[in-house]
């Protein structure tokens, strides 16, 4: 993953957790891809968490699953650093650098992805290095903001003066572009946000 708005998160680091969307967006976020991967992959041992940012989830992750080893990946140095010293356990891994930086001895199996999709420079051969990167059956949970209608879109490209450039796509986009990455679509849902936010959504793939 390239991030077209590193000096952007590079600003937002120290502030993450005082960000407006956390409450309404983030957290909410972070809270149904935690359900899911209770209910669909309690047994899952390896997890990678691309565009982890300071690592709420992936400590989330690893309180709850015992079992479970996790490499959270982020290309915002002062994310990583901030991740290693406040969401820190000894079966995470932090990594500074994108998903093309990720060792490849092991298989995952899930990968997931959480508001980071946007900010890929090559959304194609982003779906097709997590295709590589999971085992055969793994999943992969994808959730980002969407432009399901023309508000989302109008609200979103707002959204875009405070972070930086992004891509934001219709799910219906997203879920082609895992289909042609080699992965088999599995279903969209919604993240629950306050009204008038943009939508939010969930969607999940297999390889």
């Amino acid at each position: 993953m390239v991030d077209r708005h590193l000096f952007a998160w590079e600003y937002w680091a120290p502030r993450y957790e005082n960000m407006i969307a956390q409450s309404f967006v983030l957290k909410p976020t972070r809270e149904l891809v935690l359900q899911r991967l209770l209910q669909v992959c309690p047994d899952a041992r390896r997890i990678l968490d691309v565009g982890c940012g300071i690592g709420q989830l992936d400590r989330t992750i690893v309180d709850c699953l015992p079992k479970v080893e996790v490499v959270g990946v982020d290309p915002t140095g002062p994310m990583i650093l901030r991740a290693k010293a406040q969401f820190s356990h000894p079966r995470i891994t932090y990594l500074n650098g994108t998903v093309h930086d990720v060792p490849t001895q092991a298989p995952f199996d899930a990968v997931v992805t959480t508001h980071a999709f946007p900010y890929v420079m090559d959304p194609d051969a982003f779906l097709a290095r997590i295709r590589d990167l999971l085992r055969p059956g793994g999943r992969l949970f994808l959730a980002q903001a969407c432009t399901e209608s023309r508000w989302d879109a109008a609200f979103l490209s707002l959204v875009k003066l405070v972070v930086g450039p992004a891509g934001y796509y219709a799910s219906g986009d997203i879920a082609r572009k895992i289909q042609l990455a080699g992965l088999q679509f599995d279903g969209v849902c919604a993240v629950p946000t306050i009204p008038l936010i943009p939508s939010v959504r969930l969607l999940e793939a297999l390889r």
